[in-house]
């Protein structure tokens, strides 16, 4: 019976922990910045978590190909959009084609860029 009991609390544990886990932790401490950069094919942005390199976005995510930003102006409201979702915890920021539409960057580029 103890056995059984011990069993039981071990269960009970280990599921709790796997929940707390897949809990979006916030950055609050962390200070998240980006800066735009201009690429063979168009632009694209970079952020930084605490001053060191996190992400690396040449090209406009969520679409296949490298076709970069045609605007410097688009890849600032993804870029934006993208440290929003780190200081909500949420990493990595994956960005939706419904999120690139809601704020008015093409989703039909050429991306025949080599």
């Amino acid at each position: 019976m103890a056995i059984a009991i011990l069993v039981c609390a071990i269960l009970f544990v280990a599921g709790c922990a796997g929940r707390l886990s897949d809990k979006p932790v916030p950055t609050d401490s962390k200070k998240v910045e980006y800066v735009v950069v201009e690429t063979e094919n168009g632009y694209g942005y970079q952020i930084y978590i605490d001053g060191k390199l996190s992400i690396n976005q040449p090209n406009i995510p969520a679409l296949p190909g490298t076709a970069g930003f045609e605007r410097e102006a688009d890849a600032c409201k993804i870029a934006e959009l993208a440290v929003s979702k780190i200081k909500q915890g949420i990493m990595p920021p994956t960005i939706t084609l419904d999120e690139l539409e809601a704020n008015g960057i093409r989703t039909d580029v050429n991306n025949n860029n080599k």
